[in-house]
């Protein structure tokens, strides 16, 4: 289970408008249910439903908003890169400028944790998240995720 493997140029994204937290997670769910023909406001409720439980910012920057969807047959992961940051009530109360969400098959928990798992050890590398927030294109993100 390699991250590069679930990455896909048309749905990464870099945006220095600084929408908030709740329109970053809606325009992630949107370009996927756009893109894999899902159903847009599903996707929406079932991370904001999690995302009410408790924050996925997880400090440093950094915010993976995540659901497991019983209807999904397949993982689904969309990344969005904004150097403006947006506030998303993260852990230490830091802007976000990295946010990785992660839309998972529910009868697939153990593999929704090692993914989990493998994105937060990747962004939490200093010298990636840098990578990543320098990046411009999807080969600058390709480049850098092609080992993990």
């Amino acid at each position: 289970m390699l991250l590069k493997d679930y990455l896909a140029p048309e749905l990464v994204f870099f945006d220095d408008s600084s929408p908030d937290k709740e329109a970053a997670i809606r325009f992630l769910c949107d370009e996927i249910a756009r893109v894999h023909h899902l159903d847009a406001s599903l996707l929406f409720r079932e991370v904001m439903d999690r995302e009410q439980k408790m924050t996925t910012g997880m400090g440093s920057h950094i915010a993976v908003p995540h659901a497991r969807i019983e209807t999904l047959d397949r993982f689904h992961l969309a990344c969005l890169i904004t150097k403006n940051g947006i506030d998303f009530h993260s852990l230490d109360d830091k802007d976000v400028n990295i946010i990785v969400l992660l839309l998972s098959p529910g009868r697939m928990v153990k593999e929704h944790i090692s993914l989990l798992s493998k994105i937060s050890y990747f962004l939490t590398d200093e010298g990636n998240f840098q990578k990543l927030l320098d990046a411009r294109s999807f080969e600058d993100i390709e480049e850098t995720v092609r080992a993990y």
